[in-house]
């Protein structure tokens, strides 16, 4: 993909000099030392989970991509089971590997069915997608390192309250412990 089109600022790097002027009074003066070109938002990384919250996220992240003429990486996160996820009575060890292959199927169909929606409505994005693993905010801000992510989007579900506190926030989580900018979308 080229630069033509592409968003971008410059940047300048200045110096304040201190001279004279023609009649010897003191003055101080801007002098340009170096510009550069930076393309906003080469790496734009969407987190998903099939919830109509993401599905808004990753709206957003196509438009910006599409925009800026950005590289679009399409995640989500393969949770970890727990017997704690079983009702009282109702886990089974025998079932477990057959629990987590499910898991791991749901994700891999998500992430493919919305990545290959994204393909075909948008032909001249480049897109990518990767299947992550474990505790998604985790997932995500470790991605965003290793990638060289300049931008993270992820939908809300906008929960409060108890619920919120006990439950968590995979986003809070994220703009908590990631240094990137991150657009949280409700």
């Amino acid at each position: 993909m080229g630069e033509e089109g592409a968003i971008s600022i410059n940047i300048a790097v200045i110096q304040y000099i201190h001279v004279y002027d023609l009649y010897g009074q003191s003055i101080y003066a801007v002098r340009l030392r170096a510009t550069r070109r930076v393309k906003l938002y080469r790496k734009i990384l969407v987190a998903i989970d099939g919830s109509e919250p993401s599905k808004r996220a990753l709206d957003y992240a196509v438009e910006i991509a599409e925009t800026r003429k950005s590289e679009l990486i399409i995640v989500t996160s393969v949770p970890r089971a727990h017997v704690a996820a079983f009702p009282v009575g109702g886990f089974n060890p025998l079932y477990m590997d057959q629990y987590e292959k499910d898991l791991h199927h749901t994700y891999s169909r998500i992430l493919a069915e919305e990545t290959e929606t994204v393909k075909k409505q948008h032909p001249d994005l480049l897109v990518s997608k990767m299947l992550l693993e474990g505790r998604a905010g985790d997932a995500v801000v470790e991605a965003s390192k290793e990638e060289g992510i300049d931008l993270i989007v992820m939908g809300c579900r906008g929960l409060s309250g108890i619920k919120g506190f006990v439950l968590g926030s995979v986003s809070r989580h994220v703009v908590e412990n990631c240094t990137k900018p991150i657009l949280v979308v409700k």
